[in-house]
């Protein structure tokens, strides 16, 4: 609890100095560290850094790992589409959107990816 509240503090102060690679790397520790017990914190946190870096991969898939499949599709959809359009540089079919869906649901519930 106490590393969680240090490190909420080192990104309310990389915030106000607008620093977004210090938010960005605040933000996957944070997210990290309450991935398991503090699921929608956790989610929070990459959201609200996305805010900040919207294309940073590294928060992307953090996010959508940290998504289950009762989470909301349309959330998860979002950000597998921005993640797919930031990999390929440009927009995906839903086709594509709903094979990384199946993916996702398959590492959610296995922890492996199902390729």
């Amino acid at each position: 609890e106490e590393l969680a509240e240090l490190l909420a503090r080192q990104l309310d102060a990389a915030r106000d100095r607008s620093d977004a690679p210090r938010i960005v790397a605040l933000s996957l520790r944070l997210g990290l560290l309450h991935r398991n017990d503090r699921r929608a914190e956790a989610i929070a946190v990459y959201r609200a850094a996305l805010g900040w870096a919207p294309a940073d991969r590294g928060v992307l898939l953090a996010l959508l790992m940290t998504y289950t499949p009762d989470d909301d599709p349309g959330d998860r959809a979002d950000a597998m589409e921005r993640l797919l359009a930031l990999e390929t540089g440009h927009a995906q079919t839903p086709e594509q959107t709903e094979r990384v869906a199946r993916w996702l649901e398959t590492f959610a519930k296995t922890g492996q990816a199902g390729f």
